[in-house]
């Protein structure tokens, strides 16, 4: 909408004329009250300027159609070039509370993707998980008129990028179901969720990455970095089914020379994963429980630290697997304590010295909360 002076285009310059094409694809786990438990998005758009290049002087001309877009290299696939401008993202949400986001956009006017990574925070997941456990009519009375967003994104790309480190944030108010005929609760049915059990997953790690076949100096041995965890569970008799998604890091000095000077500095190594493991447990007693058991990991992000300048970098891997084994102790029947060690069996090549290939090993700390 223009609100302003009406707007005159001359002939130097053409109308502006683009032309966008995407695709994209969600689903969602519900529970049987039909809130969401696990939901995610996936989606590429494609656009291209259809004025066509000219020389002063000469006609102003427009391509036809969809112009330089290829349905299947830039829609489908997500390629972009020097004629069409390619985004994509993908985006995971835990109990409609916490979201994960990330995306690149590459291709006229960009010398390199640009990539970017963030997170959003939601009210009403929150005071819906709140309600499981103090059933408060105040917080169903707040969930049903009043929602709170927070989002926070930033860019990352190449080294000396005038773009990397450029960071949004937003607050969103929303209020709904004011006039007549609105719900009078929120729909929260505690009992529906004994039916189907389902554990709430959450806390740090503290991972590094190992040189498997190098001798590594003592300045590229790495260091301990922290990350976080937060997944979903179900049980099946005494096994355990989960889903999480975790950011592993690790860190380690670097040394470089120039001319006659050596400099060291630290470089810090993130991965986000996506994660698929099953447990067998066994519980001597009532407090105390092992586990141990395989996990599949998807990586689907990866961001760099060097001299606290965020850089998007391009995962050296697409799938780890690995071993979990861990300690629980249980408080009560709706919470827990889980101590677990992650060792991957994948070896990593290291793309960013001259380490060799590496293995991740992760110590885990989370809180367990039956929802």
């Amino acid at each position: 909408m223009n609100i302003g002076d009406s707007i005159v285009f001359g002939s130097a310059d053409p109308a502006p004329s683009i032309v966008r094409l995407g695709v994209s694809f969600s689903g969602q786990v519900l529970t049987r009250d039909h809130h969401p438990l696990v939901a995610f998005e996936w989606g590429h758009a494609a656009s291209d300027i259809l004025a066509k290049p000219r020389y002063p002087g000469d006609p102003i001309t427009y391509q036809s159609g969809l112009g330089d877009i290829n349905i299947y290299d830039h829609v489908i696939r997500g390629k972009n070039d020097h004629t069409v401008e390619v985004s994509q993202g993908r985006s995971f949400t835990m109990l409609d509370f916490y979201t994960y986001r990330e995306g690149e956009r590459g291709g006229p006017g960009f010398p390199r993707p640009i990539h970017e990574s963030g997170y959003g925070l939601n009210s009403r997941g929150f005071l819906r998980l709140v309600n499981r456990f103090v059933n408060l009519p105040a917080l169903d009375m707040i969930n049903r008129h009043f929602t709170l967003r927070y989002d926070f994104s930033r860019w990352t790309t190449g080294e000396n990028e005038p773009l990397v480190g450029t960071e949004f944030k937003a607050f969103t108010v929303t209020l709904h179901n004011l006039g007549p005929g609105s719900p009078d609760k929120d729909g929260v049915d505690v009992s529906s969720f004994h039916e189907m059990p389902v554990e709430l997953v959450t806390g740090f790690n503290y991972s590094g990455m190992y040189p498997t076949n190098f001798d590594s100096d003592d300045r590229l041995e790495p260091h301990y970095e922290r990350g976080y965890t937060i997944g979903l569970e179900t049980r099946i008799s005494s096994a355990i089914l989960g889903f999480s998604f975790s950011q592993i890091a690790s860190s380690f000095m670097n040394v470089d020379s120039i001319a006659w000077f050596t400099f060291q500095y630290r470089i810090h190594d993130r991965y986000n994963y996506v994660n698929l493991y099953g447990l067998k447990q066994f519980t001597p007693t009532k407090r105390l429980s092992f586990l141990i058991g395989p996990q599949l990991s998807a990586c689907v992000g990866r961001e760099i630290s060097i001299f606290d300048e965020a850089v998007g970098f391009e995962p050296s891997h697409e799938f780890n697997v690995g071993l979990i084994g861990a300690t629980q102790v249980n408080f009560t029947e709706a919470a827990a304590v889980r101590l677990s060690y992650y060792y991957g069996l994948r070896d990593i090549e290291d793309d960013l010295t001259d380490r060799g290939f590496l293995r991740l090993g992760s110590f885990q700390l989370n809180l367990v909360v039956s929802l």
